[in-house]
């Protein structure tokens, strides 16, 4: 270190305090200039720029500035520039404009001390009084500091109010005021009003979502005409009001509960509520057994007549038909079937003669055939062959299980009723209407494997099939659809388990009888899925992990307003308010508990006539809100320069520099 003094190393001297002032202007007549539109800016509350513009539009010859055709779009050009000419300066010469801003707020204030009226006689009242002031200049200033733009100009003035009114009322002592236009644009967005703000939130949801609410009550109205079910307004909402609905079942308070009950509720009644809509559009009853018995029984019933029809009709005989009535299994499908006719006619109290039938029954019950036989004892025959295939029935499934000889026997079977069919057409009516106990099973049996890959179901057979036995298919395809359901996952979407992919829709609408039918089937199951999707949304416990803790450190406790002590500390006064208020302002208007708890009926509510109540009571809000907007054009500024003082102007200073 040898030929260094003992102070080469210590550091440089501090900077004094006036070390960063800038150098004097070069430009004294852009100096000036700028300085006057400063204090133009704090004598009118920072708008001296629109009422610059405003100068420059109306004498475009004279002070220069745009020279578009009209007044209007020669100011809307004029003001961004002035803005900008304003904020350069200002980041220039930051002291220089801050002084001269603040000395014409305060000559402002002095000069309409004439006008104010006289000081409370008691600290409180004179807090009031101070708040009052501030906010009003608050507010007009936080509009004026404000950029272009409806919405800018709106949050401007009501933080510039929120600030300005605070330190207004502060000059006295610390205390809050409000001023006439706080208290009406207080009123329209619902600040510091939880169920507002609640009801304003949910109108800008149906509104993002282009859903007029007049649309939602109709499509309200319609569902339950159709049929009532746990609907709420976040399932006849857009994306946006489910979020809406979304965030407030995740917030900690009584939101979070009431939705929590609506998705269990909704969820344990799901399977109840599909099956109930499966047997009404498809099924006549909900007992399996039940629809069985009856089916046949009311089938039988109404085709007695068709059958009466084809059994009068006599000579019914061809070779071919020889041939089916000489081979040894028809012998053993006849005596089956003449012992049916017995037994039926003995229950029925009915006398039994095989002869006035055109046939005789030997020693052993054999049936010998006395010449041509009826139609009666060719379609005992039939029924005789459907019982010899019955042994071939699997007990679980319903369909026939046919070993080869079984094979054999149903194409038997088949070709002796295709030539009854050609003999006699009245036959083959009488069996489209019903085809006897096993044709019913077997079309009950392909019922129920509907939802199971079988590539024999199609759509187009299902669609071809006899009316009679499409009842029965139906039948079964309803015991399918019912045994998914019940299968179906506690919490699981019941209507995926059997409605999610297009080719079993399209087998289960080849089973409804008209298009029509099937429409009014597929909406209720569609409503049903879309609550689904919506409890998916809602519920607490399958929401956001992360976001149900924010939300829960939000509400009990915030962190401190870091940002606003760093700019106090820094003589930031301006930027201070802006941090501490602004957050505020959207706390007062935004999303939290109380309004999350006000939102609670509104979205988890699910009883068609109180949400008929609900869109209701929003549309008279809206009409309110839009009547409101209309009246308020003029007078605020008024009635807040009125009542002009110096502590509130000082106020409504601090609130300007809020907004920039």
């Amino acid at each position: 270190m040898t030929g260094q003094t003992p102070w080469a190393n210590l550091p440089a001297a501090p900077k004094t305090p006036w070390a960063d002032i800038p150098a004097a202007p070069t430009d004294t007549i852009g100096f000036l200039r700028g300085t006057a539109g400063k204090i133009v800016n704090g004598i009118t509350m920072d708008w001296g720029d629109e009422l610059g513009a405003a100068r420059d539009a109306a004498l475009p010859s004279i002070y220069g500035g745009s020279t578009a055709e009209n007044f209007g779009d020669r100011y809307t050009a004029n003001l961004p520039e002035r803005k900008a000419r304003s904020a350069a300066f200002g980041e220039q010469y930051p002291v220089t404009s801050t002084a001269a801003e603040l000395g014409g707020n305060v000559a402002g204030a002095v000069a309409t001390i004439p006008l104010m009226p006289a000081a409370a006689a008691t600290l409180p009242a004179r807090i009031v009084q101070g708040a009052k002031i501030g906010a009003g200049f608050g507010g007009v200033a936080g509009a004026g500091a404000a950029d272009p733009g409806a919405g800018n100009i709106v949050e401007g003035a009501a933080t510039g109010a929120i600030v300005g009114g605070t330190v207004g009322g502060a000059f006295p002592a610390m205390g809050k005021g409000i001023t006439w236009t706080y208290g009406k644009v207080k009123n329209m967005l619902g600040l510091g009003d939880a169920g507002a703000s609640a009801a304003n939130q949910l109108l800008r949801a149906f509104e993002r979502d282009k859903i007029a609410p007049e649309d939602a009550l109709r499509k309200l109205q319609e569902w339950h005409a159709l049929g009532a079910k746990p609907e709420t307004l976040a399932d006849i909402g857009g994306e946006n009001v489910k979020a809406l609905a979304s965030v407030a079942a995740n917030l900690p308070g009584q939101s979070r509960q009431a939705a929590m009950d609506l998705v269990a509720s909704r969820k344990a009644g799901a399977g109840e509520r599909v099956a109930s809509d499966v047997a009404t559009a498809i099924s006549p009853s909900k007992n399996y057994s039940g629809t069985v018995d009856e089916l046949i029984k009311a089938r039988s019933e109404a085709a007695a007549p068709l059958y009466e029809t084809a059994y009068a009709k006599e000579g019914a005989w061809s070779p071919r038909l020889q041939e089916f009535i000489d081979d040894p299994i028809m012998k053993d499908g006849l005596k089956r079937g003449m012992n049916m006719l017995r037994l039926e006619s003995v229950a029925q109290g009915k006398p039994f003669n095989p002869k006035t039938l055109g046939v005789d029954l030997d020693a052993s019950g054999e049936v010998v055939l006395r010449g041509v036989p009826n139609m009666r004892v060719l379609d005992a025959a039939k029924r005789g062959l459907d019982d010899i295939l019955e042994k071939y029935r699997d007990g679980t499934t319903g369909r026939l299980n046919l070993t080869p000889e079984g094979r054999a026997i149903d194409g038997f079977r088949r070709s002796f009723l295709t030539t009854l069919d050609d003999i006699n057409p009245d036959y083959k009516t009488a069996r489209a209407s019903f085809a006897g106990h096993s044709a019913s099973m077997e079309a009950m049996a392909t019922g129920r494997s509907i939802l199971k890959d079988d590539a024999d179901i199609t759509a187009k057979k299902i669609a071809a099939m006899a009316p009679g036995d499409k009842e029965f298919f139906r039948a079964g395809v309803a015991k399918a659809i019912t045994g998914a359901v019940e299968n179906t996952a506690d919490g699981r979407n019941v209507v995926a388990s059997f409605f999610n992919k297009p080719a079993l829709r399209a087998k289960i609408e080849a089973a409804f009888d008209s298009p029509e039918e099937f429409k009014r089937f597929e909406a209720l199951m569609k409503r049903e899925a879309d609550m689904a999707s919506t409890n998916n949304l809602i519920t607490p416990r399958g929401g956001s992990h992360t976001q149900r803790l924010a939300a829960g450190m939000e509400d009990m406790g915030r962190e401190p307003p870091a940002g606003a002590i760093a700019s106090l500390m820094n003589l930031q006064f301006g930027t201070a308010a802006k941090q501490a208020a602004a957050p505020l302002l959207r706390r007062a208007q935004g999303m939290n508990s109380d309004v999350a708890d006000e939102l609670a009926p509104m979205l988890f509510e699910g009883d068609a006539r109180k949400n008929m109540a609900m869109i209701q009571a929003l549309m008279n809000r809206q009409r309110a809100i839009a009547a409101q907007s209309q009246n308020d054009t003029k007078g605020p500024m008024i009635r807040a320069l009125s009542g002009q003082a110096l502590p509130g102007n000082f106020g409504g200073y601090v609130g300007n520099r809020g907004q920039q």
